[in-house]
């Protein structure tokens, strides 16, 4: 009885955590979207001349900066998704605990994490291009690269948040688990002085 309690509660954290990394993530994103639009003068009302003439290093550069907190928030929220994504732990004393679902959620949060890797690579390039004012435009110089390199650590953060999938690939099948079970013991029965 009491081994069905320990379960179901932490079937319960699982759950609660789970969700918790979505919500953290979706907020990552949403701030993200924010300091993206703000960083690159869409959103706000500032002349063209503050939001990014080539040549403008200056430091009360006020859409960069607005950017720059908008994209703070988001990186913590990015982290705390991570973290919180990060939660097979609860899952380990009872892999029959998995489903259907899982396998689905497998896939989709693996799909999404080569995504935000994907969007992670492209905005990074973009940043670099950008700051060394590669593309001799009117914009081009280190403060219009902060949204793009943000926008990729962020991504970055996400994907990893994303790709810590384990917890929806526990073994159903006991014969699976008794095998890996004897493969190590067997391993460490080969080591002198080894203790089982």
């Amino acid at each position: 009885m009491t081994h069905q309690q320990t379960s179901d509660a932490q079937e319960g954290a699982f759950k609660t955590e789970h969700t918790l990394a979505y919500a953290f993530a979706v907020a990552a994103l949403i701030l993200g979207i924010l300091g993206a639009l703000r960083g690159f003068g869409i959103l706000g009302n500032d002349e063209v001349r503050d939001v990014g003439e080539a040549g403008t290093r200056d430091i009360g550069f006020p859409a960069i900066w607005d950017s720059v907190v908008w994209y703070l928030p988001a990186l913590s929220a990015a982290l705390l998704a991570w973290a919180f994504h990060r939660n097979e732990h609860h899952r380990r004393r009872d892999p029959n605990r998995t489903t259907d679902a899982d396998e689905a959620g497998w896939k989709g949060e693996h799909a999404a994490a080569y995504l935000m890797a994907a969007i992670s690579v492209v905005t990074a390039i973009l940043g670099l291009l950008t700051g060394f004012n590669v593309f001799d435009r009117d914009f081009g110089d280190q403060p219009d690269a902060l949204p793009w390199l943000l926008a990729s650590l962020g991504s970055a953060l996400l994907a990893n948040a994303l790709h810590s999938v384990g917890h929806h690939q526990l073994s159903r099948d006991h014969g699976f688990v008794v095998e890996r079970t004897d493969a190590t013991a067997t391993r460490a029965d080969a080591i002198p002085g080894a203790r089982r």
